[in-house]
């Protein structure tokens, strides 16, 4: 089925990831309105998922196998995406409307969408509902951890994105290889450092809402952080998929 096998490896796309000012991180939950903020950041996270689910299972539905398979079209679409992705950075989403910023997520959110149809392609729908439920479990675990940790995360964090680019560069060679130790190794790898990087970008959202509070940048970067958290939960479903998810073929 063309590259079917190795879709999940062209998703993570990470936005800026410099480091945020972890002074009074201790503090930081006992200010309400910072709580109110974070909720929000999981909320536009949670309809940039709905919208990536619908999207995916309508485009499935609808859309004719060849073309999903289509690789020309995912690749157009994935540039689009790291446009999108690039765009929606620290560095430029504070410089936008909040509206634009608004419409730029969800617009990445029904592409990606479309993108990932690829999984109705190559796992059952039941097996799609439970590894999506371990995945919500798993998550929502590693970033309650994230948000209530007295550690500072910040040096765990940049060993996690030395080793997501180094599983990236592994997937990409493997995907030549097609050496199946090598793709079971880099699944669980991959596991480990999405559950790291989801406490990590937990706490430092934590912190990035405090930085712009009081400014009226604080939404904008509100859209910024979920775009984190989503790139987060996608990226672990994709590896749980490969560890839980059933072929069709």
């Amino acid at each position: 089925m063309k590259s079917i096998n190795n879709f999940e490896d062209y998703y993570y796309s990470g936005a800026n990831n410099q480091p945020a000012n972890y002074e009074d991180i201790n503090t930081f939950n006992t200010h309400p309105l910072n709580l109110e903020k974070v909720a929000g950041v999981y909320g536009w996270m949670f309809v940039g998922l709905l919208i990536s689910g619908i999207v995916a299972f309508i485009t499935y539905s609808t859309i004719s196998t060849d073309m999903i398979l289509n690789m020309l079209l995912f690749f157009i679409f994935f540039g689009i995406e790291l446009a999108l992705v690039y765009y929606l950075s620290e560095g430029k989403v504070i410089e936008m409307e909040y509206s634009r910023a608004v419409a730029l997520f969800l617009i990445y959110s029904v592409i990606n969408g479309i993108t990932l149809s690829l999984i109705f392609i190559a796992y059952t729908l039941s097996s799609i509902a439970y590894t999506f439920f371990i995945c919500a479990a798993v998550f929502g675990i590693m970033a309650l951890y994230g948000s209530l940790t007295k550690a500072n995360l910040t040096s765990a964090g940049s060993f996690l994105y030395m080793g997501l680019v180094s599983i990236l560069i592994v997937s990409i060679f493997n995907a030549i290889l097609k050496n199946p130790i090598i793709y079971w190794i880099e699944t669980f790898v991959g596991v480990m450092i999405f559950l790291g990087l989801t406490a990590y970008d937990a706490q430092k959202i934590k912190v990035k809402i405090a930085d712009y509070q009081g400014t009226d940048k604080v939404n904008n970067i509100a859209i910024y952080c979920a775009l984190l958290l989503y790139l987060d939960f996608i990226n672990l479903m994709l590896k749980l998929l490969r560890l839980f998810g059933k072929r069709k073929r």
